[in-house]
């Protein structure tokens, strides 16, 4: 459920921080009808328009911490299920301690955002 506030909240955050411009036209209309709709009624409820909106408000709010934070997730997460694979876990304990700490998976996200590849160079 969404209100007209929470919408405009979302508005203002991607318009402080440039990701309202990442939108192409489609979204970015699609997200000014919802909030007029939400204005009209008090709230959005539909199941099936919330899913569309869901992906626009992440576009919205994403930092770049964040999108650091999702990427360092994915890196730890296949490279938990190697370890595991290999065994190195069980004669590297602190391995598993690197994994969980919010710093080293933030670093992992920005070396994976700071790549060639990622950018596209």
């Amino acid at each position: 459920m969404l209100s007209y506030l929470e919408l405009r909240r979302y508005w203002v955050k991607g318009l402080r921080n440039g990701n309202l411009y990442k939108l192409d036209k489609v979204e970015r209309a699609f997200y000014k009808a919802c909030m007029l709709y939400a204005r009209r009624v008090k709230y959005i409820v539909n199941r099936f328009l919330l899913g569309l909106l869901q992906p626009i408000v992440e576009k919205l709010t994403a930092t770049p911490k964040t999108q650091a934070l999702r990427a360092g997730l994915e890196i730890v997460k296949r490279m938990y299920t190697c370890l595991v694979e290999k065994g190195v876990l069980a004669w590297a304990p602190y391995v598993r301690l690197w994994l969980t700490e919010r710093s080293f998976i933030e670093y992992l996200g920005f070396m994976k955002l700071n790549t060639s590849v990622y950018l596209g160079v």
